[in-house]
Protein backbone atom coordinates (compact mmCIF):
# COMPACT_ATOMS: atom_id res chain seq x y z
CA UNK A 1 0.00 0.00 0.00
CA UNK A 2 2.89 2.38 0.72
CA UNK A 3 4.27 1.74 -2.77
CA UNK A 4 0.84 2.34 -4.29
CA UNK A 5 0.37 5.61 -2.37
CA UNK A 6 3.73 6.86 -3.63
CA UNK A 7 3.02 5.93 -7.25
CA UNK A 8 1.80 8.14 -10.11
CA UNK A 9 -1.84 7.47 -9.21
CA UNK A 10 -1.31 7.82 -5.46
CA UNK A 11 -3.42 10.99 -5.31
CA UNK A 12 -6.48 8.97 -6.28
CA UNK A 13 -6.33 7.30 -2.87
CA UNK A 14 -6.82 10.70 -1.22
CA UNK A 15 -10.25 11.37 -2.72
CA UNK A 16 -11.73 11.95 0.73
CA UNK A 17 -9.64 15.11 0.98
CA UNK A 18 -11.08 16.64 -2.21
CA UNK A 19 -13.78 19.23 -1.60
CA UNK A 20 -16.72 19.51 -3.98
CA UNK A 21 -19.35 22.09 -4.90
CA UNK A 22 -22.67 20.36 -5.61
CA UNK A 23 -24.13 23.40 -7.36
CA UNK A 24 -21.18 23.76 -9.71
CA UNK A 25 -21.19 20.03 -10.48
CA UNK A 26 -24.90 20.16 -11.32
CA UNK A 27 -24.41 23.16 -13.64
CA UNK A 28 -21.60 21.38 -15.44
CA UNK A 29 -23.60 18.19 -15.92
CA UNK A 30 -26.44 20.23 -17.39
CA UNK A 31 -24.12 22.07 -19.76
CA UNK A 32 -22.85 20.94 -23.13
CA UNK A 33 -19.09 21.24 -23.62
CA UNK A 34 -17.67 22.19 -27.01
CA UNK A 35 -14.83 20.16 -28.51
CA UNK A 36 -13.02 23.07 -30.13
CA UNK A 37 -9.61 22.43 -28.68
CA UNK A 38 -8.35 19.19 -27.11
CA UNK A 39 -6.23 21.18 -24.65
CA UNK A 40 -9.28 22.55 -22.83
CA UNK A 41 -12.92 21.87 -22.02
CA UNK A 42 -15.11 24.81 -23.03
CA UNK A 43 -18.62 25.64 -21.80
CA UNK A 44 -20.91 28.43 -22.93
CA UNK A 45 -22.06 30.55 -19.98
CA UNK A 46 -24.34 33.49 -20.84
CA UNK A 47 -22.74 33.72 -24.25
CA UNK A 48 -19.16 33.62 -22.95
CA UNK A 49 -16.60 30.82 -23.21
CA UNK A 50 -15.59 29.38 -19.84
CA UNK A 51 -12.63 27.02 -20.10
CA UNK A 52 -10.97 24.39 -17.95
CA UNK A 53 -7.54 23.71 -19.38
CA UNK A 54 -4.91 20.96 -19.24
CA UNK A 55 -2.78 23.25 -17.08
CA UNK A 56 -5.64 23.70 -14.60
CA UNK A 57 -5.99 19.93 -14.43
CA UNK A 58 -2.26 19.42 -13.95
CA UNK A 59 -2.08 22.02 -11.14
CA UNK A 60 -4.85 20.23 -9.25
CA UNK A 61 -4.14 16.54 -9.73
CA UNK A 62 -0.44 16.59 -10.60
CA UNK A 63 -0.59 14.12 -13.51
CA UNK A 64 1.94 14.87 -16.26
CA UNK A 65 0.86 16.98 -19.24
CA UNK A 66 2.92 16.50 -22.40
CA UNK A 67 2.39 16.04 -26.12
CA UNK A 68 4.22 12.79 -26.90
CA UNK A 69 4.05 9.85 -29.28
CA UNK A 70 3.96 6.48 -27.54
CA UNK A 71 2.75 4.43 -30.49
CA UNK A 72 5.77 2.13 -30.09
CA UNK A 73 4.02 0.63 -27.04
CA UNK A 74 1.68 -1.33 -29.32
CA UNK A 75 4.53 -3.60 -30.40
CA UNK A 76 5.35 -4.62 -26.83
CA UNK A 77 4.29 -7.93 -25.26
CA UNK A 78 1.67 -7.73 -22.52
CA UNK A 79 3.69 -9.54 -19.85
CA UNK A 80 1.02 -9.17 -17.14
CA UNK A 81 -1.73 -10.85 -19.11
CA UNK A 82 -0.16 -14.21 -19.94
CA UNK A 83 0.72 -15.53 -16.44
CA UNK A 84 -2.38 -14.25 -14.66
CA UNK A 85 -5.09 -14.26 -17.34
CA UNK A 86 -3.97 -16.95 -19.77
CA UNK A 87 -7.54 -18.30 -19.96
CA UNK A 88 -8.77 -14.98 -21.39
CA UNK A 89 -8.60 -15.38 -25.16
CA UNK A 90 -9.98 -11.97 -26.16
CA UNK A 91 -10.30 -8.76 -24.15
CA UNK A 92 -9.64 -8.74 -20.40
CA UNK A 93 -12.80 -7.48 -18.68
CA UNK A 94 -12.83 -5.14 -15.70
CA UNK A 95 -14.89 -7.72 -13.83
CA UNK A 96 -12.26 -10.41 -14.44
CA UNK A 97 -9.48 -8.20 -13.10
CA UNK A 98 -11.54 -7.31 -10.02
CA UNK A 99 -12.36 -10.93 -9.18
CA UNK A 100 -8.71 -11.91 -9.66
CA UNK A 101 -7.57 -9.22 -7.23
CA UNK A 102 -10.36 -9.99 -4.76
CA UNK A 103 -9.42 -13.67 -4.51
CA UNK A 104 -5.84 -12.72 -3.71
CA UNK A 105 -6.53 -9.95 -1.22
CA UNK A 106 -4.61 -9.93 2.06
CA UNK A 107 -5.98 -8.95 5.46
CA UNK A 108 -4.08 -6.86 7.98
CA UNK A 109 -2.43 -9.73 9.84
CA UNK A 110 -0.65 -10.84 6.68
CA UNK A 111 -2.78 -13.89 6.00
CA UNK A 112 -4.83 -14.27 2.83
CA UNK A 113 -8.55 -13.96 2.39
CA UNK A 114 -10.14 -16.52 0.02
CA UNK A 115 -6.85 -16.97 -1.84
CA UNK A 116 -6.78 -18.96 -5.05
CA UNK A 117 -3.52 -20.91 -5.01
CA UNK A 118 -3.30 -21.66 -8.73
CA UNK A 119 -1.28 -18.52 -9.46
CA UNK A 120 1.08 -16.75 -7.10
CA UNK A 121 1.30 -12.98 -7.61
CA UNK A 122 4.52 -11.22 -6.65
CA UNK A 123 4.27 -7.93 -4.77
CA UNK A 124 5.50 -5.86 -7.73
CA UNK A 125 2.84 -7.27 -10.05
CA UNK A 126 0.17 -6.89 -7.37
CA UNK A 127 0.89 -3.15 -7.24
CA UNK A 128 0.84 -2.92 -11.05
CA UNK A 129 -2.55 -4.65 -11.24
CA UNK A 130 -3.89 -2.25 -8.61
CA UNK A 131 -2.59 0.70 -10.66
CA UNK A 132 -4.32 -0.68 -13.76
CA UNK A 133 -7.57 -0.96 -11.80
CA UNK A 134 -7.25 2.62 -10.51
CA UNK A 135 -6.68 3.93 -14.03
CA UNK A 136 -9.38 1.94 -15.82
CA UNK A 137 -12.14 2.00 -13.18
CA UNK A 138 -11.60 5.03 -10.94
CA UNK A 139 -10.16 7.51 -13.43
CA UNK A 140 -11.74 6.29 -16.68
CA UNK A 141 -14.92 4.94 -15.06
CA UNK A 142 -15.21 1.71 -17.04
CA UNK A 143 -18.08 -0.71 -16.35
CA UNK A 144 -17.49 -4.34 -15.37
CA UNK A 145 -18.22 -5.49 -18.91
CA UNK A 146 -15.71 -3.16 -20.56
CA UNK A 147 -12.27 -4.29 -21.65
CA UNK A 148 -9.07 -3.28 -19.89
CA UNK A 149 -6.76 -1.40 -22.24
CA UNK A 150 -3.98 -3.65 -23.47
CA UNK A 151 -1.86 -0.57 -24.12
CA UNK A 152 -2.33 0.73 -20.56
CA UNK A 153 -1.24 -2.62 -19.12
CA UNK A 154 1.95 -2.53 -21.20
CA UNK A 155 2.76 1.03 -20.13
CA UNK A 156 2.19 0.36 -16.43
CA UNK A 157 4.32 -2.78 -16.63
CA UNK A 158 7.31 -0.77 -17.85
CA UNK A 159 8.63 1.07 -14.79
CA UNK A 160 10.43 3.92 -16.58
CA UNK A 161 7.72 4.28 -19.22
CA UNK A 162 4.99 4.28 -16.58
CA UNK A 163 6.62 7.16 -14.70
CA UNK A 164 7.40 9.22 -17.82
CA UNK A 165 4.05 8.66 -19.57
CA UNK A 166 1.85 11.82 -19.75
CA UNK A 167 -1.16 10.35 -17.90
CA UNK A 168 -2.60 13.83 -17.39
CA UNK A 169 -2.83 14.49 -21.14
CA UNK A 170 -4.19 10.99 -21.76
CA UNK A 171 -6.85 11.25 -19.04
CA UNK A 172 -7.82 14.84 -19.92
CA UNK A 173 -8.21 14.06 -23.63
CA UNK A 174 -10.35 10.97 -22.92
CA UNK A 175 -12.85 12.95 -20.86
CA UNK A 176 -12.82 15.99 -23.13
CA UNK A 177 -13.78 13.76 -26.06
CA UNK A 178 -16.38 11.74 -24.13
CA UNK A 179 -18.08 14.79 -22.61
CA UNK A 180 -18.22 16.55 -25.95
CA UNK A 181 -19.98 13.59 -27.59
CA UNK A 182 -22.47 12.71 -24.84
CA UNK A 183 -25.34 14.57 -26.47
CA UNK A 184 -24.31 14.22 -30.12
CA UNK A 185 -25.00 10.54 -30.83
CA UNK A 186 -27.56 9.72 -33.52
CA UNK A 187 -29.99 8.19 -30.99
CA UNK A 188 -29.96 11.41 -28.95
CA UNK A 189 -30.14 13.74 -31.96
CA UNK A 190 -33.45 12.17 -33.05
CA UNK A 191 -35.15 13.10 -29.78
CA UNK A 192 -36.77 16.54 -29.41
CA UNK A 193 -35.23 19.01 -26.97
CA UNK A 194 -36.44 18.36 -23.45
CA UNK A 195 -37.23 14.69 -24.15
CA UNK A 196 -33.86 13.23 -23.25
CA UNK A 197 -34.48 11.55 -19.87
CA UNK A 198 -30.85 11.03 -18.93
CA UNK A 199 -27.29 10.51 -20.08
CA UNK A 200 -24.25 8.92 -18.49
CA UNK A 201 -20.82 10.49 -17.99
CA UNK A 202 -18.62 7.62 -16.86
CA UNK A 203 -15.79 8.53 -14.53
CA UNK A 204 -16.92 12.15 -14.51
CA UNK A 205 -17.72 12.62 -10.77
CA UNK A 206 -14.03 12.62 -9.78
CA UNK A 207 -13.18 14.88 -12.69
CA UNK A 208 -15.82 17.41 -11.61
CA UNK A 209 -14.27 17.48 -8.15
CA UNK A 210 -11.01 18.54 -9.76
CA UNK A 211 -12.80 21.19 -11.79
CA UNK A 212 -14.68 22.44 -8.72
CA UNK A 213 -11.32 23.33 -7.22
CA UNK A 214 -10.08 24.86 -10.46
CA UNK A 215 -10.75 28.05 -12.39
CA UNK A 216 -14.11 27.19 -13.98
Amino acid sequence: MDVLKNSVFGNVLELNEVSRSGKLTRCMLLSQPFYKDKSKIVFKVFGHDVAFTEDDFHNIIGLKIEASDYSFVDARVNRLKEPYFSEVKKGLKVETLYKFMQKRSRVRDGTSDDVCVDVEVCDEDAVKLAQIYLLEVVLLGKFNGRNISDCSMKIIDGEELYVSFPWGSFYFDEFNYNLSHLLTSESVKKKPIGRIPSYMALGFPFFTQCMDNGSV
